[in-house]
């Protein structure tokens, strides 16, 4: 006797667990189209998933992120007020208004997830794996930089994929072949010169001295200190080796980013604010961090 599929069923098979490939797909198509100047798009499989996955459990999901962090969510909108209408920064209203949005996302698949969050890294890590697969195939082949389109996206993704592995990958099988992977991508990018002591050195000084009247990126920078500084203070107190493991790929995943100067490329704020926003819900779900 076939079963009746309902639109409800159908509906309810859809979870946060597709969010990041899907959202992350966006973000490689809309940098390959040369649609970068508009991040705000990043936003649209945010909107999607909160009306498909349960309207009235992501609600509750916004207001304790809204509840945890205020004061985050205010200094976010009135940088955004100040850089867009006083200092005039080209789009900075479209990546301070983005950036909340991404990681309040993230955080959905933290608070909505009934089950171990070891799996949340799951899906995503298996697109990684064949982007990455791919970006080695292309360099060898084309000498040209893989799909994230930068050697910095493409160096910063590397390091994230391979911490990703480390951290939250226990086949180990899986855990071989990510970081492999993820060593012959680094050898082929140290070989064509696309990483470097002088290089990174040079980027993260053009990235610091950047004029803060002028540069949201000044206060990017800033928050992204104190989430480090959050995430190693959760690292010590939190008895939880998950949340530790958390913690510890948040800030490997800021630092690759500020060092190769990929915070401003839209694939890559995808795959980070993700992160964050993973990390900020696991705080928000783990009651006994004070």
């Amino acid at each position: 006797m076939q079963t009746e599929v309902t639109s409800k069923d159908k509906t309810e098979a859809i979870t946060w667990k597709e969010y990041p490939v899907t959202g992350l797909l966006v973000a490689m198509m809309l940098v390959i189209l040369d649609y970068s100047d508009r991040v705000y798009y990043l936003t649209i499989p945010v909107f999607i998933f909160f009306l498909v996955t349960g309207i009235k459990e992501n609600t509750k999901a916004l207001i304790s992120f809204i509840k945890k962090y205020f004061p985050v969510l205010i200094i976010l909108a009135a940088s955004a007020g100040y850089y867009h209408f006083i200092a005039k920064a080209a789009g900075s209203g479209a990546v301070l208004g983005t950036i909340p949005v991404l990681i309040f996302a993230g955080s959905c698949l933290a608070l909505r997830n009934e089950e171990d969050s070891q799996s949340i890294y799951d899906k995503l890590w298996v697109f990684m794996l064949a982007l990455v697969i791919l970006g080695i195939v292309k360099n060898v082949f084309d000498k040209a930089v893989g799909y994230f389109m930068t050697a910095e996206a493409e160096l910063t993704a590397v390091i994230i994929f391979a911490a990703i592995t480390i951290l939250f990958m226990e086949d180990i099988k899986l855990k071989v072949a990510g970081i492999a992977v993820s060593a012959i991508s680094g050898i082929l990018q140290i070989k064509n010169g696309t990483v470097g002591i002088h290089k990174t050195a040079g980027q993260i000084i053009e990235f610091v001295i950047k004029s803060p009247a002028n540069d949201y990126g000044f206060i990017i920078m800033i928050l992204s200190i104190i989430l480090c500084i959050s995430a190693i203070y959760i690292f010590v107190k939190s008895e939880d080796k998950l949340m530790k493991r958390h913690a510890i790929l948040v800030c490997i995943a800021v630092a690759a980013g500020i060092a190769n100067a990929a915070l401003n490329q839209l694939n890559i704020m995808f795959i980070l604010y993700t992160i964050i926003g993973i990390y900020m819900g696991q705080v928000i779900k783990n009651k006994k961090i004070k």
